[in-house]
């Protein structure tokens, strides 16, 4: 197949995905996202939580809790996927989540602890 028309095919194809619903990336892997709140054992949230997922294919994709503690985190592939939360002082925690296809799984929360309050120090 020549790559004019090979082009086309994936122009064609994402163009399809994005008119069904899918979340497709530049390659034209199918992608979804995760969505939740981070917070400490009394419900404060936690600003400045990395957020980073199993099946991520750049190690620079991650994404930081805000002010509020939430985060969303897109272009994860779908399927089994462990989404991880860590912040230095704290114990990083993890979450297995299926990621459904184009579409974001919410509520994927986190209750942080940190290192000193759990090694009772």
């Amino acid at each position: 197949m020549n790559k004019k028309i090979l082009a086309v095919v994936l122009v064609l194809f994402g163009c399809m995905a994005m008119a069904f619903g899918c979340q497709v990336n530049e390659r034209g892997d199918k992608m979804g996202a995760v969505e939740g709140l981070v917070t400490d054992s009394m419900g404060t949230p936690i600003e400045g939580v990395k957020i980073s997922a199993t099946g991520v294919r750049w190690a620079s994709q991650f994404t930081n809790s805000d002010s509020k503690g939430k985060f969303v985190l897109g272009d994860i592939p779908i399927g089994d996927q462990v989404v991880f939360a860590e912040k230095t002082g704290y114990i990083k925690r993890m979450r297995a989540v299926t990621i459904p296809l184009g579409d974001t799984v919410y509520s994927v929360n986190f209750i942080m602890v940190r290192e000193d309050l759990y090694l009772g120090q």
